[in-house]
């Protein structure tokens, strides 16, 4: 979305799964014709943010402690 490297991939569990991709334009685009619509998706992504920012604060914090640990 912000027109950086891509930071992720995607897998599959299942063989009949269908991945869509929006282009980014077409998603602002779409954002701005449906602002509603705009507003739920900008939402779920912030959310998705706030919790894979929240797992990387743990695991931060895990092998901060664990290392800690290390050299008492």
């Amino acid at each position: 979305m912000d027109q950086g490297l891509r930071s992720a991939g995607a897998r599959s569990a299942s063989n009949d799964t269908l991945l869509l991709v929006i282009p980014r334009e077409k998603l602002l685009s779409l954002c701005d014709t449906y602002p509603d619509l705009g507003y739920r998706i900008m939402r779920n992504v912030a959310a998705d943010l706030a919790m894979k920012m929240r797992n990387a604060d743990l695991t931060i914090r895990q092998h901060l402690l664990w290392g800690a640990q290390q050299y008492r």
